[in-house]
Parts: C-alpha cells; sequence; structure tokens
C-alpha cells in the first residue's frame, strides 16, 4: 500500500474565522466553499471579482478593501493566500505561521501547511479530495464524480 504525507481532517468548522488573502477568480471559488461551512470569512484585497462583490453586498463575508497587511490575520484561525503576487502570498503565509495559524498557499504547493481540497457534498455526506498536485484535471474530474453518486 503506498504511503502519503497528508491525512484528511475533518473539524468543526463553523464560527472558525478565515482570512482569504486576494480577490480573484481563485479567491471566489475558496471563499464559495469555506461559507457552504459556515466559515467566517474576511477577504483582504483591493479588488473583488463580480461574484465576490455581490457576496459582500449580501454580507456573506467580511471585506477588508486594500492590500494584505499582517494585522488582516487578527483573530484568524486559517489563512488562505490567493493573490496575484507571489511575494503577497509568501508574506501571508510567513505571517500566519508566526501567529501559529494554518496556511494555505494558492501557487506553491509545498508551501502549504493544508491544501485545499476539491469538495463533493450530498444532504448527509461531504467528502474533500486532494490530489498530488500533478494532475488538476483527474482531481476534478474524480471529484465531479464523486458529487454524482451524491446526488
Amino acid at each position: 500500500m503506498r504511503e502519503h504525507n497528508y491525512f484528511p481532517l475533518f473539524f468543526p468548522s463553523e464560527g472558525k474565522k478565515v482570512l482569504v488573502a486576494g480577490g480573484g477568480r481563485i479567491a471566489e471559488r475558496r471563499v464559495r466553499t469555506l461559507l457552504q461551512f459556515r466559515f467566517s470569512v474576511t477577504v483582504a484585497s483591493p479588488s473583488l471579482t463580480p461574484g465576490l462583490q455581490a457576496l459582500c453586498r449580501a454580507g456573506a463575508f467580511c471585506y477588508h478593501p486594500g492590500e494584505y497587511t499582517a494585522a488582516c490575520l487578527d483573530g484568524a484561525d486559517l489563512a488562505l493566500a490567493c493573490t496575484d503576487s507571489p511575494e503577497a502570498n509568501a508574506a501571508v503565509c510567513r505571517d500566519a505561521r508566526a501567529r501559529g495559524i494554518p496556511a494555505n498557499r494558492c501557487d506553491d504547493r509545498a508551501a502549504c501547511d493544508f491544501y485545499f481540497p476539491a469538495i463533493a457534498a450530498g444532504e448527509t455526506v461531504v467528502a474533500g479530495l486532494a490530489g498530488d498536485g500533478g494532475d488538476h484535471r483527474a482531481t476534478r474530474d474524480a471529484a465531479e464524480r464523486v458529487r454524482e453518486v451524491l446526488r
């Protein structure tokens, strides 16, 4: 049997505070997923996608309009670095780790404390899938097949 370096772990998410640095497409996908699990989300970004703008207007998350600063992590339980700047993403992870906050970096798998899974959710079952980073399409396709089963 093959050994793996990451263990899938499910933990209570309601009310846990997540900082998402960045307001682009990747950030939007992750924010939408986090909201399904009742995380308390703060987005720090100078701009937002139209989808994030709509969610913000609806009060779905807190918005820090501007560049990421270390103060954005105040009270956070998790941090997601989803900017288009490798330097900013590195700063988010560095600052989070200094505070003991697990961090995920969208542009550097090796720099992640945890992986953000593909989610397949039915009425009573939730599955999280993560690939080895080599074939994102295979992970996406596997998640879609699991979603079909859970419908």
